[in-house]
């Protein structure tokens, strides 16, 4: 009865709306079809785990204790849209992130309409809702991404200590000169690597948690890293190193420079490999 008033209510009066009647598989995540093969999701990247079947054995199986988590239903799926809100196109696939017209977001008209079909069928989602998920875990690639930027950042964070202890002495295009006329004034260097960090690591906990805004932020620092660390290699080997109590410090930026570039690049790519799971693969 509770199903017939839910149907009723989504086809007839909310017509963008319907609930999946057939016995398909569909992603817990997105919602998104799956074939019988499928063991990452294609349109979200959420790995599928499946039950193992036993093989070569005799015996019954033994079922195992049932508790009360595991005798509930299965979760029911988030309502597809039929038409776009906004400009009402047709969808041809109820699951694009965004509208292939107007560029609606879709997903994110699905989450807000999830409240409203929890009052009727009593469920949401299946699960309780939590602010911090960190569901980039099971989504591919995204923990290596996020491991790249965590990496980097750490780097960078070690460069502000020994810059502003005087271990290393790096040129940033821009800055005062430092003591000896030797890379950088350290407080400005320890200031801007700092930041660096700080945006790096707080990017590869957004990527974690799915936030489109740390995936733009983590590809701009990655952008912005490439041209610096050339700069910073093109000045170790052309510009002067006079003798300092602590060294010449050429080799300060050659590495920083190589580090730079080399992480940086690995950001970009591995950026350009799950984009689609942050910006959406129907947005034009």
């Amino acid at each position: 009865m509770v199903e017939e008033t839910i149907n009723f209510l989504t086809s007839e009066h909310q017509p963008h709306l319907a609930l999946p009647t057939t016995n398909k598989v569909f992603c817990p995540r997105c919602g998104a079809p799956l074939s019988p093969n499928d063991t990452i999701c294609p349109m979200c990247g959420m790995k599928i785990s499946r039950p193992q079947q036993p093989v070569g054995t005799l015996q019954q199986p033994v079922n195992p204790p049932t508790t009360p988590q595991m005798s509930q239903q299965p979760p029911q799926q988030p309502p597809q849209l039929l038409t776009c809100p906004n400009c009402g196109h047709s969808l041809d696939d109820p699951t694009l992130k965004y509208c292939p017209i107007c560029g609606f977001n879709l997903e994110a008209a699905r989450r807000r309409l999830m409240p409203a079909m929890a009052k009727r069928s009593f469920e949401y989602y299946g699960r309780k809702q939590k602010f911090f998920s960190f569901e980039g875990y099971n989504i591919e690639g995204v923990p290596f991404l996020a491991g790249l930027l965590i990496l980097l950042g750490v780097w960078n964070f070690f460069a502000c200590i020994m810059s502003l202890t005087g271990g290393l002495a790096i040129w940033i295009p821009g800055f005062p000169a430092g003591p000896y006329g030797v890379g950088s004034e350290p407080t400005s260097v320890a200031i801007f690597y700092l930041v660096m960090a700080s945006l790096l690591i707080f990017s590869a906990l957004g990527l974690l948690m799915v936030k489109t805004p740390a995936f733009y932020a983590s590809l701009l620092v990655a952008i912005i890293l490439v041209p610096l660390s050339i700069f910073q290699i093109i000045y170790a080997t052309t510009g002067s190193f006079p003798s300092t109590p602590s060294g010449t410090h050429q080799m300060d930026n050659i590495l920083m420079g190589l580090v730079g570039i080399f992480t940086s690049f690995g950001i970009i790519l591995q950026s350009l490999r799950t984009q689609r799971y942050f910006l959406g693969a129907g947005r034009p």
